[in-house]
């Protein structure tokens, strides 16, 4: 079975944007091309794994077997507490599949990549000034009516 990918606590690192605006976008498509990227945020500690929680999977209470039959509001409630519990256990598993933990690697490369773009590419001293002169010009016209 694949190691699974704990919660992490995301923590980019300004200095390093340079670097990651350079990885190359096609080999995060792969398994193997998302791994490395990975291992860098994680040596970096730019991801930091948090505590797993605990995970409790007791399932509904039913009853002993009696000889009377049950009323259909009791067969309704056994049955919706047992397909709610099967369902949480198929998520557990779904999300500790190989492919699933690949996906969420995959998923933290580029939420970093798109971080490092977006902080280069969005000059805040333009965006700023420009807000100014569109308040200064709103209340001016605000002014004249």
């Amino acid at each position: 079975m694949a190691t699974m990918v704990p919660p992490v606590k995301l923590k980019w690192l300004e200095h390093l944007n340079s670097s990651w605006i350079t990885e190359d976008s096609e080999s995060i498509a792969t398994r193997e091309g998302a791994a490395i990227p990975y291992s860098k945020l994680v040596s970096n500690k730019e991801v930091v794994p948090l505590p797993q929680q605990v995970l409790c999977l007791k399932g509904p209470q039913l009853p002993d077997f009696e000889r009377e039959s049950l009323s259909s509001d009791e067969r309704d409630h056994y049955l919706d507490a047992l397909l709610s519990s099967q369902l949480a256990l198929a998520e557990m598993v779904c999300s500790d599949s190989p492919f699933a933990v690949a996906l969420r690697k995959r998923l933290l490369v580029l939420q970093r990549v798109f971080y490092a773009l977006s902080n280069k590419y969005q000059d805040k001293g333009k965006v700023k000034q420009r807000g100014i002169l569109w308040r200064a010009a709103l209340v001016q016209q605000l002014s004249i009516l």
